[in-house]
């Protein structure tokens, strides 16, 4: 029971997205307002992100940080996100990255409280922001993470 209350099964989020694919970030902007979360900015860059969130009444608790886009400093995206977002987290999203490559974005300094792939369904992007927002980390389990590193997923 006190879990329960520590840590509530269903968590609503102010949600903000950066993801370069406007498809995907639309569709997972559908999936999480479905389950209960607010979507309150999506971006296809961490510049226009940062722009726009100045002018939020409410800035988002937890930042969903597509790692797939290409030429960009992620340790410095976090930290710049970090700054401007007092409070927030991140989650790293990706669609075949390993753990050792998001490594460093997590563990230390990094920033990030964790990471899940695209193809995940809702009920774990559910699991991560409840965790996440609860002030813990979220990994794939182990054979999510193994099937990616096959190339099944």
């Amino acid at each position: 029971m006190l879990f329960d209350k520590l840590f509530p099964r269903t968590v609503r989020a102010r949600i903000g997205i950066i993801d370069k694919s406007p498809d995907f970030s639309h569709g997972l902007k559908q999936m999480l307002s479905a389950v209960g979360h607010m979507v309150v900015l999506d971006a296809s860059d961490e510049e226009n992100f940062l722009h726009i969130v100045k002018t939020l009444d409410q800035a988002p608790q937890l930042i969903i940080l597509d790692v797939d886009m290409p030429d960009k400093d992620f340790p410095q995206i976090i930290k710049q996100l970090l700054h401007a977002v007092t409070g927030t987290r991140i989650l790293l999203l990706t669609l075949n990255k390993k753990y050792p490559d998001l490594k460093a974005l997590i563990e230390g300094d990094g920033g990030a409280s964790g990471f899940i792939y695209k193809n995940a369904d809702v009920e774990v992007f559910q699991e991560a922001i409840r965790r996440i927002i609860g002030g813990r980390i979220f990994l794939p389990d182990l054979g999510t993470m193994l099937l990616a590193q096959k190339g099944i997923l």
